[in-house]
C-alpha cells in the first residue's frame, strides 16, 4: 500500500469489523501517515453499508433470521401435505425443520443455486438414490419460499446479492487498489463478493496468514 501511494494510488482496506480500529493505527503508525484519509479501512458490512448509500437502498424489505423462519414457517404449513420425508414433522410443528431449511436454503443461495436449478439437479438423480426424496421436499419448500419472497422481501443472501449487482454503480471500488487481510476463513458468500469487487476496483490483493505454513 505503501508503494502504490507514494505513485499516487488510492488504496482500501478490507478487514475483519473488530479489526478495524487496530488497523486504523498500523496503517498510520507503518506508513507514517497523519491520518487514515489516505487509506479507507472498512469492513465488510461498512463496505456494503457504502455500496448501498452511494447506489440506493434495497426496494425489498430486509428480512433477519427471525423474520426468515416465520416466511419459512407458512411455506412449510402450506406445503406440509406435499411433503413425503419431511410430513411427519411438519405436520408436528417441529421448529428444528425450519432451522434445517433455513441453512439448507441459504447454502443453496451462497453457492449460486435457486429452486429451479435445485429441481433440476433433482431430476438427473438416480431414483433409488436415498437422498431425492429429502430433497424433493427442501425443493418444493424453496420455490414457496422464492414465491413468497419475490419482489416484497430479502434476506442475508438477497442482501449481498443486491450488493454486488449495485457495486458498479456505486463507484465505491472504482480506481482503488482493495487489499484483503484478516480473515482466517472465506466464506462462500465474501469469496463472490470479492469477484465483485475485483472486477470494479484497479486491482485486488487478498493476504492469508496461516499457523506456520500449515493452512
Amino acid at each position: 500500500m505503501g508503494e502504490l501511494m507514494k505513485e499516487g494510488g488510492s488504496c482500501m482496506l478490507i478487514v475483519p469489523s473488530q479489526y478495524t480500529l487496530q488497523a486504523e493505527i498500523e496503517v498510520m503508525t507503518r506508513l507514517n501517515l497523519p491520518g487514515t484519509f489516505l487509506i479507507d479501512v472498512l469492513s465488510p458490512g461498512r463496505l456494503k453499508t457504502r455500496v448501498f448509500d452511494r447506489a440506493g437502498q434495497p426496494g425489498e424489505i430486509v428480512l433477519d433470521e427471525r423474520g426468515k423462519y416465520m416466511v419459512l414457517a407458512e411455506v412449510v404449513e402450506e406445503e406440509r401435505e406435499n411433503l413425503t420425508i419431511y410430513r411427519a414433522s411438519a405436520v408436528s410443528g417441529a421448529q428444528g425443520l425450519v432451522a434445517k431449511l433455513s441453512s439448507l436454503i441459504a447454502d443453496m443461495k451462497r453457492s449460486g443455486m435457486n429452486a429451479e436449478e435445485l429441481h433440476k439437479r433433482i431430476a438427473q438423480m438416480d431414483e433409488r438414490d436415498p437422498a431425492k426424496k429429502k430433497l424433493a421436499d427442501a425443493a418444493r419448500i424453496f420455490t414457496g419460499y422464492e414465491r413468497r419472497m419475490a419482489g416484497r422481501l430479502a434476506d442475508g443472501e438477497d442482501v449481498a446479492l443486491i450488493m454486488r449487482e449495485k457495486m458498479a454503480a456505486s463507484g465505491v471500488v472504482r480506481g482503488r487498489h482493495v487489499f484483503i487481510y484478516g480473515f482466517d476463513m472465506i466464506t462462500e458468500t465474501f469469496a463472490r463478493d470479492m469477484l465483485a469487487i475485483s472486477k470494479n476496483s484497479d486491482s485486488l490483493t487478498l493476504a492469508v496468514e496461516t499457523d506456520e505454513n500449515g493452512a
